[in-house]
């Protein structure tokens, strides 16, 4: 009886150094996935910011043709587009989609005040980690001027997710 016994113990020491082995693989084999998903994932997001970027530089041609038999208005630019002189700035695309998302919504709706919570601009936009960046392009003069605003307050830490921006009409 005690001959099987040890057999037992010795089977059973085996049986755990192989699940051992076996779980360290697993994990390895868990983390190498993980390391490639964040890459293809960073990957995405660095695409999808170039594709918004050259969008952003993309002249807006009107489509409708005439129906006069004239030059079909699609072939003529709307507008001039600008000298490409510098890439848009991230300060230009925070400054551009907090007028898009957040002034516009507010003149619609005819409240005094509007107030700009930096954290929500960068988490809408999918940034991370610029929350300077995001609060200098929200409190400046270049901001206020394009969007007409006065800059009357702000709460919250200097520069902070937290940080919460109130504006009136200019």
């Amino acid at each position: 009886m005690s001959r099987n016994t040890a057999d037992v113990g010795r089977a059973l020491e085996l049986l755990r150094e192989g699940l051992g082995r076996f779980v360290d693989r697993a994990l390895d084999t868990t983390v190498r996935l993980l390391r490639a998903v964040r890459a293809e994932t960073q990957a995405t997001e660095v695409a999808l910011l170039r594709e918004s970027r050259k969008a952003a530089n993309a002249p807006n041609r009107n489509a409708l043709a005439s129906s006069s038999g004239a030059v079909p208005r699609s072939s003529v630019p709307a507008h001039r587009p600008a000298p490409r002189s510098a890439p848009v700035s991230q300060a230009d695309e925070i400054r551009r989609y907090a007028i898009e998302n957040y002034v516009t919504r507010w003149r619609e709706s005819g409240n005094e005040t509007l107030a700009i919570r930096a954290g929500d601009v960068q988490r809408e936009m999918g940034l991370r980690q610029v929350t300077p960046n995001v609060c200098s392009a929200l409190e400046g003069r270049k901001f206020q001027a394009q969007a007409n605003l006065v800059l009357v307050r702000r709460e919250g830490p200097r520069r902070s997710t937290t940080t919460t921006y109130y504006y009136r009409q200019g």
